[in-house]
């Protein structure tokens, strides 16, 4: 496995972002969606979903600071929608106390560390629309979804990396001439969960 993705709680000390013991309670449901804490990142307890339609809505409803993740599906049952997301990606969302554009970069930069490291040499592009950004590959199929929003404490964002989502769910969902994951290109990618931990890693501290 790759060297830079092993990040284990018996190697995390407390500024770290590792599964785990956490803060906060064991269990959460946000807007109807139940989820389960599975560690800390810097101090901030991460809880994961089996599904929801989006971590960036349940986060907002949040009682206290949190990160939230889902690896299977944010979206199982949509069609035609703005925004596939299909099972088999990364999905997160989390707060960071950094103005609007450099969280953008500071994201758009962990995106890139991650992707360089799983495909080395794949060409890809990235850039931003306001809030929402992107990272495209050499065909110009989309690789990442990218959000940003103002919050009180900072900047939120979201995070959809296409990671092992099939070519066939994105038929699916009538997407699949827009968006690819590294997988359907044919390059072979660690445990979703690893990358999610890794993700958050490279990322700005989660605003306590």
């Amino acid at each position: 496995m790759l060297g830079f993705l092993l990040i284990g709680s018996a190697l995390a000390g407390p500024g770290d972002c590792a599964p785990g013991p956490g803060p906060g309670p064991r269990t959460l449901v946000l807007r109807g969606h139940a989820y389960r804490r599975i560690g800390a990142c810097h101090g901030v307890p991460v809880y994961r979903t089996r599904s929801t339609d989006s971590t960036f809505a349940d986060r907002e409803s949040a009682p206290f600071p949190v990160v939230l993740v889902t690896r299977e599906s944010v979206d199982p049952d949509s069609s035609g929608g703005d925004w596939p997301a299909p099972p088999g990606n990364v999905y997160l969302s989390v707060v960071v106390a950094l103005p609007a554009q450099a969280a953008r970069n500071a994201l758009t930069d962990s995106v890139d560390g991650v992707l360089s490291a799983l495909a080395p040499g794949l060409a890809t592009t990235s850039s931003w629309d306001g809030d929402y950004g992107a990272h495209r590959g050499p065909d110009g199929r989309f690789l990442s979804g990218l959000l940003s929003g103002d919050t009180p404490d900072g900047t939120a964002l979201g995070v959809d990396l296409h990671l092992r989502a099939s070519p066939r769910a994105y038929r699916r969902l009538g997407a699949d001439a827009d968006h690819v994951s590294l997988t359907a290109l044919g390059i072979r990618t660690p445990r979703v969960s690893d990358i999610t931990w890794q993700l958050l890693q490279s990322l700005p501290p989660p605003k306590p």
